[in-house]
């Protein structure tokens, strides 16, 4: 009877994890995002373009190496950035802009998001030089 209970047990901890899974949304791409902020003023961003019921990818660019991690967007998504501390919003002055387009649609893709100490701003493919962790990886 002990092994019937911890069995079922194991059953039940191992679907609580796999239900606690992200499940890739239909027609949805992988992608993760890197960043960092090497300036001293606040910049944003949102990534435009997740699947219904996922939740937006918004958050300011941290001045420490970083990473949002690996999520699921729709095949048009774009990456939004704007000054200041604000969630962007579509509407504001746009200080950076890539979506799918720009990375020939690919999935997966990884995307590197580089505020500079000037200011300037440079989006690129793939895992940057100066990501030293783990890669990150969609379930």
């Amino acid at each position: 009877m002990r092994s019937v209970a911890g069995a079922m047990l194991a059953f039940v901890a191992l679907a609580g994890a796999l239900a606690s899974c992200q499940a890739r949304p239909a027609g949805s791409v992988a992608l993760s995002l890197y960043h960092r902020n090497l300036s001293d003023q606040p910049f944003a961003y949102r990534v435009i373009g997740t699947p219904p019921e996922s939740e937006e990818w918004t958050g300011l660019v941290p001045d420490v190496v970083s990473s949002a991690g690996c999520g699921f967007v729709g095949p048009e998504w774009e990456l939004i950035v704007t000054e200041g501390p604000e969630p962007p919003d579509p509407a504001d002055d746009i200080a950076a802009r890539a979506g799918a387009g720009d990375f020939e649609e690919r999935d997966p893709v990884a995307i590197a998001l580089t505020i500079a100490a000037d200011g300037s701003i440079d989006i690129t493919d793939g895992i940057p030089e100066w990501w030293d962790s783990d890669i990150q990886r969609c379930p």
